[in-house]
């Protein structure tokens, strides 16, 4: 089974890069979507969500070089939740995270429209797990 999501928002700050002990470069950042609408009394309401999205490798680099706050990105990836204790409060939260396989920076004159054209797009392989080496 594979599954992938596709994520449109703004990064909320620049991104991180980090490098492992074997020299592999890791990067990490977050990206919010709102939403706003009217409802039938036509009051704006307002929905945000948020993902932590991580590059690796080649990805992680590129990321880190020419991606900054408020960068409109659309990121495609491999998606895991896990639940974590809130840091307001006592009720548990979820956090949706993203191991990212293309990261693509949308052009502010293409408004919000499907990344295409002189856009730059930087694509990384996930890393091989145990799942992967046992077929």
């Amino acid at each position: 089974m594979y599954q992938q999501m596709i994520v449109q928002g703004r990064v909320t700050a620049d991104p991180v890069i980090q490098y492992g002990q074997d020299g592999t470069a890791s990067c990490e950042f977050d990206v919010k979507i709102l939403k706003e609408w009217k409802n039938s009394n036509k009051e704006t309401l307002r929905s945000e969500q948020w993902f932590r999205i991580r590059a690796v490798r080649a990805l992680a680099e590129t990321v880190a070089e020419s991606v900054r706050k408020d960068t409109p990105v659309l990121v495609v990836g491999e998606i895991s939740v896990t639940a974590e204790q809130a840091t307001k409060g006592d009720k548990p939260m979820a956090r949706m995270r993203i191991f990212a396989q293309s990261v693509t920076v949308i052009d502010a004159a293409m408004g919000a429209g499907v990344a295409q054209g002189d856009n730059r797009s930087f694509d990384s392989k996930p890393p091989k797990t145990a799942w992967d080496e046992a077929f």
